[in-house]
């Protein structure tokens, strides 16, 4: 099956079984101008009049480049031509604290405020997001409630519909539509956990278990058939200042049924 056909199958296949995103509802498509968040309200437009959506776009520029009203003005161009409205909210971040919890905290916000009259917020999660926040969490020493994945329905308003579906398979999607999307240079650096995450501790894994991803991505823990599966990463902290590089994943489950 060609990309396009799969991930638009896959896509209203997510939709309906899971029920995020009922006909006639009024969605508002969160888009930053990668390639998710664009895939994403393709998608949403892809089938918009089969499901009687309302939709419209909404961008939060984060205010960390100079460069950074550049994809705004990208989103609003890709908005005009599908004839979306848009919504632009800049951020004007704080100089100390952790800027991912800031940035994740005014996005929550702004969703929560775009959202009123019943409306909700659909965002570009994929299934790599999925895996990186697991491994993020366990890292944190994350229990089995904050073990239990990224789901469909997030916080108030906010819905996952592309969880399903991989970064590599999405921008296939795009090549394929003749789509063009914006590569944010930040998430090429190191300096955000989750960046680490992805450049450096799941291509390990991938290296030597490259089926486990899938088995990541699908973890929901203390929800699966009374088993309780304990996660420990074990990160070598003499490796620590150097990225990274060698990480220790310990899986150990036992049935409490």
């Amino acid at each position: 099956m060609d990309p396009l056909r799969s991930v638009e199958l896959t896509f209203i296949d997510a939709v309906r079984a899971r029920r995020i995103l009922p006909e006639r509802s009024k969605i508002i498509a969160a888009v930053s101008g990668g390639g998710d968040s664009v895939a994403l309200v393709r998608l949403l437009d892809r089938f918009s009049a089969h499901m009687n959506w309302e939709l419209s776009v909404l961008h939060v520029d984060h205010g960390i480049r100079k460069d950074s009203s550049r994809d705004a003005a990208f989103v609003r161009a890709l908005a005009e031509g599908m004839g979306l409205p848009c919504d632009v909210h800049v951020l004007k971040p704080h100089l100390s604290g952790s800027l991912e919890d800031l940035f994740s905290r005014e996005r929550q916000r702004i969703y929560a405020e775009s959202a009123s009259n019943e409306r909700l917020v659909a965002t570009g999660h994929t299934a790599d997001d999925r895996a990186e926040t697991l491994i993020m969490r366990m890292m944190e020493g994350a229990g089995p409630r904050g073990l239990g994945g990224m789901d469909y329905e997030g916080v108030g308003p906010v819905r996952r519909p592309l969880l399903d579906m991989t970064r590599k398979q999405l921008r296939e999607y795009l090549d394929s539509l003749g789509q063009e999307w914006l590569a944010d240079p930040t998430n090429r650096e190191d300096d955000f956990l989750r960046n680490r995450i992805r450049h450096i501790i799941l291509p390990a894994c991938l290296k030597y278990l490259p089926h486990c991803f899938r088995q990541i991505v699908s973890i929901n823990i203390g929800q699966r058939l009374g088993q309780r599966t304990c996660c420990h990463l074990y990160v070598n902290p003499a490796h620590l200042a150097q990225g990274f590089k060698h990480v220790i994943l310990l899986v150990n489950t036992k049935s409490f049924c």
